[in-house]
């Protein structure tokens, strides 16, 4: 079935000059008292964009009004997936939603036939509107990292800290292979709160000795791929 969350905002912090575990002690002892919400788990995703990477660039331009389109899954990165979802993610100006659609069972592996992933999204309880976008988009970035969950002891904000994280870029083909993988440094911190809970999120986000930053890890792992 599927499900949607809105009006939430999304910020990040790229952490390039401290490990995780530096940041975990800087979580801890943050005066919104954070606590650990669920086990840390490997989060995969399939990325699709449109042959002149449209998605791609309306990121890295900064447009207002955009979205994304990925295939989540948790857990070893390569084999048998039993629970992918769909995401869409759109934002409009500061407020982001997503839409999520449950995908049947799939293998994935380090090549992987493009009729049969587009068959698997034909079979999901996306919407005809849906369907007919994702006609035009094609697979072409994978990324996998461990990430964990927080908690603000009044719960109003939510942060993730994403580490160990690796893409790979899709090549373009009837079957894309999956190669050319790119580890990167640092760890991403995000900050997910509602619009009712903006006063406190500020409040929180200063108290964090990073700078925020735009670009999303799909960004910044094409972007590796492209300056290749």
């Amino acid at each position: 079935m599927p499900s949607e969350k809105t009006d939430r905002f999304e910020k990040k912090f790229f952490i390039s000059r401290m490990n995780a575990s530096a940041v975990d002690v800087l979580i801890k002892t943050h005066s919104a008292l954070f606590r650990p919400l669920y086990h840390e788990r490997r989060v995969n995703n399939i990325y699709f964009d449109t042959i002149g990477l449209a998605n791609y660039e309306d990121h890295v331009a900064g447009a207002a009004n955009r979205w994304k389109v990925r295939m989540r899954w948790y857990g070893e990165t390569f084999g048998e997936v039993k629970d992918p979802v769909l995401e869409i993610k759109m934002k409009y100006g500061e407020v982001g939603m997503k839409k999520n659609f449950s995908l049947p069972p799939t293998f994935i592996g380090d090549i992987i036939d493009q009729h049969a992933l587009f068959n698997l999204l034909r079979q999901s309880s996306v919407s005809s509107y849906w369907k007919s976008q994702l006609q035009d988009l094609r697979p072409v970035l994978l990324n996998s990292y461990v990430r964990s969950y927080w908690m603000s002891a009044d719960s109003s904000v939510r942060l993730t800290v994403d580490k160990d994280w690796t893409s790979y870029f899709i090549t373009p083909s009837s079957s894309l292979r999956i190669a050319s993988p790119i580890v990167h440094d640092g760890v991403i911190l995000e900050m997910k709160y509602s619009i009712q809970s903006q006063d406190n999120a500020a409040s929180i986000a200063t108290k964090w000795p990073w700078r925020l930053t735009r670009n999303s890890k799909y960004v910044i792992g094409m972007e590796g791929f492209l300056s290749r």
